[in-house]
């Protein structure tokens, strides 16, 4: 599966993912997979997908975990709304951009 989302512009395959779950109680959860797709259908409706960011690079998707990890929930706050300014769950448009892409 190619995706192509924020950073990278280029038609290389993905092999991990980054992404910010919102959870019930208003946190934040930093998460890193080689699925998204998966990850994504076994969640509970009441967390949200609200960042994700593709890398084809498995040292660079976990550098950028480790960096996340170490911004203030402020900051962590900043890198959502610059790339999801409507705080949106993005569950649903991943999960229908994937499903276009395997047929």
């Amino acid at each position: 599966m190619k995706h192509t989302y924020l950073y990278n512009q280029t038609e290389k395959e993905t092999l991990c993912w980054v992404y910010l779950l919102e959870l019930k109680n208003k946190s934040f959860s930093i998460c890193y997979t080689r699925n998204l797709y998966r990850e994504l259908q076994s969640l509970s409706k009441s967390i949200r997908l609200v960042f994700y960011r593709s890398f084809t690079n498995i040292t660079d998707g976990i550098a950028y975990k480790l960096l996340l990890e170490n911004l203030s929930p402020t900051s962590i706050y900043y890198v959502i709304t610059a790339h999801n300014p409507l705080n949106e769950d993005l569950r649903k448009d991943f999960i229908n951009e994937s499903e276009g892409k395997q047929n």
